[in-house]
């Protein structure tokens, strides 16, 4: 997605140590020890990487992360009793967590963090917003808290919501796992299920237990009741199967709206996942019982489509198949004005708009491909844009920082719903002194952007916030700087080179930490890598030096790598593979050969239907030109390339 060190000349050499020292995560269903506060944080799903703050009536503040199952643990260490503990972003089932749940233990042990026991706190506190309770709370305050006042609440809880098995359980204390069957997590699912079927929001709920009798609002106890009784053990099916009866059209390009109808679905698209063909998860643009309407995803196939109601953990396939139709029908190659001498890094297409970014702050638009205008950079601050991608709702554009920006500017970050209007995102530089993030993605329910320097950021909030990751140490050598990532529903990729000039490659499957995949590439310095629904594609050349041959490796997993054959035309020539990217029925890269370090020579295209065999679309140079394609992106008519210029097909 964008233009790549070589084609830049640099080589990055900064050696970068990160070392983390925190609070270890552990299992909510497990009993803790005396001397540490753990539990589950779950709304019917587990919170999943979400940041855990606990504020103790005495000693200092802890904090730590959420795993997997929503399991969290912390070490206590000269804190006292009584502590209140709240959670706050990661994901639920796949979607960003907006809402603060908060809870309160008198002593130490577990503290489970659900609906449930925020609502105990807002009986407890009278506050209605228990985020601005907890963000005011000190000594005294904590100090003031009883264990009578928390049964207290704990039994308008139960009075009020009305639920028998509630009565065998304490939300605070009952260690659970959050899986269907289990009463806990039971309870959730219903209190979930039941404000969407009693047009009941989560607030109203906050606002109704803030009262010194906690009293349902209208509507909301038998539908409750009614949740409950369809859950595994409230004596339901808690796994009927939904059912497709038909989808139309039958086949589409990549962006296409598809109508799903069957029975056993969820008017909540939240509850709700819909995949095509090569297992890639679409966007559901509204729901009910027996419809879902969805995009075709970027990255898929022709293949089944399989809808899950995460309510019932129950999926069921179509017979059927939906044929992905190709965006690339023409066969030329047009070359288009853009309004700028600067060279173009980037390109990707969304919301019926093609966005390009490149170096001197240069982004430029366009609806059809063919006409293109220039916008406004967020700010001055940076020169290099150097990636943008659709994450599926908005732009993410990443960049560098000026040497002579403001003190405290970060390295470049910036979100826009149309490509026009750009709002930088500012994060807080700890580890590693970034001054150039090089690639960003969106996937596991987060967008991750990787930096030159050897940054790894992460966002929950749909890039509103970012956090800093700490990178894997690699055999021999130090992680110089990052060049691309990749992520699939599961798995995140980052490739890049080390500091003794050789590539590697590492993955992350829990959405925290990473590992080593492949490291010491004698024969590989990637350039970038994507997911295209069934494989990962990292491409680059065999090293980073000139005269380098592209290199094209493919894996299933983010793991077990591949190198695949290349046209001998391109393979024995000196160049760079840039960029992949697939149109629907088919993978294409782009890059460069034939020249010095990329100065002179061709641009390349390569198609392939399976990412293994691939065939040279398309060779060519113009006079006087640089040559070099960095970046591809296709919409349902047309695909566009840019580095050195820019070119549509129709």
């Amino acid at each position: 997605m964008k233009m790549k060190n070589k084609f830049a000349g640099i080589i990055l050499a900064l050696l970068t140590v990160g070392m983390l020292a925190g609070c270890g995560g552990g299992g909510g269903s497990s009993t803790p020890t005396a001397s540490t506060l753990s539990g589950t944080a779950a709304v019917g799903y587990p919170i999943i990487g979400g940041t855990i703050n606990v504020s103790c009536a005495a000693g200092s503040a802890l904090n730590t992360t959420t795993n997997s199952s929503g399991g969290w643990q912390v070490t206590v260490s000269g804190q006292t009793p009584p502590c209140a503990v709240q959670v706050s972003s990661g994901t639920i089932n796949g979607a960003a967590n907006s809402t603060f749940y908060h809870s309160i233990a008198s002593a130490l042990g577990t503290v489970n963090i659900t609906p449930l026991t925020d609502l105990m706190v807002a009986n407890l506190a009278g506050a209605a917003t228990t985020n601005t309770w907890f963000a005011g709370l000190n000594s005294t305050a904590l100090n003031a808290i009883t264990q009578t006042q928390i049964d207290a609440a704990l039994t308008q809880l139960r009075t009020a919501l009305a639920l028998t098995p509630l009565n065998t359980i304490n939300p605070i204390t009952t260690a659970f796992t959050p899986t269907p069957g289990n009463t806990s997590d039971d309870i959730l699912t219903a209190l979930s299920a039941a404000m969407t079927s009693a047009s009941v929001t989560y607030a109203n709920l906050l606002s109704s237990a803030s009262a010194t009798t906690f009293t349902l609002p209208t509507g909301y106890g038998s539908a409750l009741s009614t949740a409950y009784a369809g859950t595994t053990s409230g004596g339901g099916s808690q796994g009927s199967a939904p059912a497709i009866a038909s989808f139309s059209p039958s086949s589409g390009a990549v962006g296409t709206t598809v109508t799903i109808t069957g029975t056993n679905f969820d008017p909540d698209p939240f509850h709700m996942q819909v995949a095509f063909g090569s297992n890639v998860s679409a966007t559901i643009t509204s729901a009910s019982s027996t419809q879902l309407v969805v995009t075709v995803p970027s990255g898929s196939s022709s293949g089944t489509i399989k809808v899950t109601n995460g309510l019932t953990n129950a999926s069921v396939t179509s017979t059927a198949n939906f044929t992905v139709t190709g965006n690339t029908g023409g066969s030329n190659w047009t070359q288009r004005s853009y309004g700028s001498s600067f060279m173009l890094n980037s390109v990707a297409y969304g919301n019926s708009t093609f966005v390009a970014v490149g170096f001197g702050n240069t982004i430029v638009t366009s609806n059809d491909g063919i006409t293109w205008i220039k916008r406004n950079a967020p700010d001055a601050n940076s020169y290099t844009l150097e990636s943008v991608i659709w994450d599926g709702a908005q732009f993410v554009m990443v960049g560098d920082v000026i040497g002579y920006a403001p003190s405290g500017t970060s390295s470049l970050i910036a979100t826009s719903p149309d490509g026009v209007t750009w709002s930088r995102r500012n994060w807080t530089m700890s580890g590693v002194a970034e001054t150039w993030l090089a690639d960003v993605t969106a996937g596991g329910n987060r967008l991750t952007a990787v930096g030159k320097n050897g940054a790894i950021l992460s966002s929950t909030d749909n890039g509103a916030t970012w956090g800093e990751q700490f990178k894997p140490s690699i055999s021999g050598a130090y992680i110089a700087g990052f060049n691309g990532v990749a992520s699939s529903a599961s798995t995140r990729v980052a490739v890049g080179g080390d500091t003794a000039y050789k590539g590697f490659i590492i993955d992350s499957t829990d959405g925290v930490n990473w590992s080593v995949a492949q490291s010491a590439l004698t024969t590989f310095y990637p350039q970038d890598v994507e997911w295209n629904g069934t494989l990962f594609i990292a491409v680059g050349a065999t090293d980073a030096n000139f005269g380098a041959k592209p290199v094209l490796m493919t894996s299933p997993d983010g793991v077990t790598w591949t190198t695949q054959t290349l046209p001998a035309s391109i393979a024995d020539s000196a160049g760079v593979l840039n960029h992949v990217t697939r149109d629907g029925t088919q993978y294409i890269a782009v890059g460069s050969n034939g020249g010095s370090g990329q100065v002179a020579g061709n641009r390349f295209i390569l198609t392939s239907l399976d990412g293994v065999t691939w065939s040279l679309d398309k060779q060519w140079s113009t006079a006087g030109q640089i040559n070099s394609l960095a970046g591809i992106a296709v919409s349902p008519t047309q695909a566009v390339t840019v580095g050195d210029s820019l070119w549509t097909k129709l």
